[in-house]
């Protein structure tokens, strides 16, 4: 079955897995930087701490866009992210279909299973997850047309 073969590619995974790791390595660098921390090393307070990762995911959301569209794999292709807040909105095409061509509780389970695995079991991403940073990924078909909405946060990993 072609979702399973895409949505558990190895070069998905690398691409979203470096993303992500990159997003966490940022968050570890710049936090002495940004905003004042307290004898510690932490945030003194959880709305500069929210602050500063929504700034963080906002930064790190221009990088990956200005290397977008990324083909994932031959079924998958990162069009575009979008940062709000403490989420990070992962705008999926799958161009090689329709989305009438595609049953979404498929695709949905299949890339549930897929980015748990991956997003959950990642101490980085666990990490940001754990933080409250909340993955949405958006699948379209090559109609632009939403086939399924797939969330990762903290209570579905």
């Amino acid at each position: 079955m072609w979702w399973c073969v895409v949505l558990q590619s190895e070069s998905k995974s690398r691409h979203v897995e470096h993303a992500v790791n990159a997003l966490a390595a940022s968050l570890l660098v710049f936090s002495a930087n940004a905003f004042a921390l307290d004898k510690n090393g932490n945030f003194e307070s959880k709305q500069e701490q929210d602050a500063f990762i929504a700034s963080t995911l906002k930064k790190m959301a221009g990088e990956m866009n200005s290397q977008t569209p990324i083909q994932l794999d031959e079924d998958t292709r990162m069009m575009s992210v979008i940062a709000l807040q403490k989420t990070m909105t992962f705008n999926m095409r799958l161009p090689n279909y329709k989305s009438s061509q595609v049953d979404p509780k498929v695709i949905a389970q299949a890339a549930r299973e897929n980015l748990n695995h991956t997003v959950c079991k990642s101490k980085a991403t666990r990490d940001l997850i754990d933080m409250g940073v909340q993955y949405v990924y958006l699948y379209n078909g090559n109609d632009a047309k939403l086939i399924t909405r797939v969330v990762i946060d903290k209570y579905r990993c």
